[in-house]
């Protein structure tokens, strides 16, 4: 891919995500279909059209033929997405810019257009999706209450510091950091070296919910029930939201978490959330007194559970990542590695060739894929 002056963030995300095959299912494999149902006079401005001709684009290798100097036929040296990051950046400040931007921050937006138009239908981002379970014990009862956070695509880890391989570097960075602080100076980010493995067994972090022995709060001393007010929503957001189509529930949800800021925000909301398994479910607000039928003590079936247990989704395998060069991520360059057939391979804008030790300690953004 073509870099079109500080695109590399943009070239090096759509390079992963295109190796992964329910987004090549959804995009690349049907090309023709978003091709045939797009008017011509539509196309500039479809995502679901530009996201299907660059993955076919990548995917066709036509783009990534030496020239032949023999040859009266110009070949084309990588693509250049200009109507995709048109489309993609539209009405967004910083990703309709020539700047650089942050890899991680892009991605989500690019997934909140993902969403908004895979509603209802085949959803790639599916495969990406995680919940995150919390777990709440108060210290003299003992009681316990446990919590689903859905929605999540990435998940963000702090630096741990202390592991770092690099320890003199960063012990250099560290101290400079101090004295710059002092000065009220800025400070470049530093490059920290991680072991990272090739395989990542997450099953000591699955979560099993509530254990045997363990007693639930009562509803009334829940901790998220502790000193919640009682929530008031907007009832004109809510119907404006309604006569767009959307279900009651969904609509309040998306007003009560954005605090009745109003329709565009909540509307924002909704096509960032409209995945969540929840989405649909009736609106309880966070303290609310549950219902009898909530507070039943879910037994789960043993064969199903070590069925679930036998399949294989607690091993990862490293597939891909992306690794920053420069003082910030708002600033330098991006590249991508991906493992192709066994072989690191380097995605560097419009260069792609064989990586023999690829940078793996030190990238930003990592993909892992289930071994199952």
């Amino acid at each position: 891919m073509r870099n079109l002056g500080n695109s590399c963030y943009l070239n090096s995300c759509v390079q992963v995500l295109f190796n992964i095959p329910d987004f090549i299912n959804k995009y690349p494999t049907q090309a023709q279909h978003y091709f045939s149902q797009t008017e011509l006079s539509a196309a500039a401005h479809s995502f679901n059209f530009q996201m299907a001709k660059l993955g076919q684009g990548l995917l066709s290798g036509d783009y990534s033929k030496e020239s032949d100097p023999n040859s009266e036929y110009a070949v084309h040296n990588g693509i250049s997405p200009n109507l995709f990051k048109l489309v993609v950046g539209q009405g967004h400040h910083e990703f309709s810019s020539k700047k650089q931007q942050d890899v991680h921050e892009y991605l989500l937006h690019l997934f909140m257009h993902i969403e908004r138009n895979s509603r209802g239908k085949e959803n790639p981002l599916d495969s990406l999706r995680f919940k995150v379970e919390e777990r709440r014990q108060c210290t003299e009862s003992k009681c316990v209450s446990y919590t689903d956070v859905s929605d999540n695509y990435i998940l963000s880890l702090p630096v741990p510091m202390e592991h770092a391989q690099n320890t003199e570097e960063v012990a250099k960075y560290e101290k400079l950091q101090r004295e710059l602080s002092d000065q009220g100076k800025h400070i470049t980010k530093p490059n920290v070296s991680l072991v990272v493995p090739d395989v990542l067994d997450l099953t000591s972090f699955k979560g099993q919910g509530r254990q045997t022995g363990e007693d639930e709060f009562p509803p009334d001393d829940r901790p998220d029930a502790a000193a919640t007010p009682e929530v008031v929503l907007d009832e004109g957001v809510i119907s404006q939201l309604m006569d767009m189509g959307f279900g009651m529930e969904s609509c309040k949800r998306a007003v009560f978490h954005t605090k009745n800021t109003g329709a565009e925000s909540a509307m924002n909301w909704i096509m960032e959330h409209m995945g969540d398994a929840d989405f649909a479910d009736p609106f309880v607000p966070p303290g609310a007194a549950a219902s009898a039928k909530s507070l039943t003590p879910f037994v789960a079936d043993e064969n199903g559970l070590q069925l679930l247990m036998a399949m294989g989704f607690s091993k990862y395998r490293l597939k891909a990542f992306i690794s920053h060069m420069g003082t910030s991520t708002d600033v330098g360059h991006y590249v991508c590695h991906i493992n192709k057939d066994g072989r690191w391979v380097i995605y560097n804008d419009e260069k792609v060739a064989e990586s023999k030790n690829p940078p793996k300690d030190l990238a930003y953004v990592y993909l892992y894929e289930s071994m199952d």
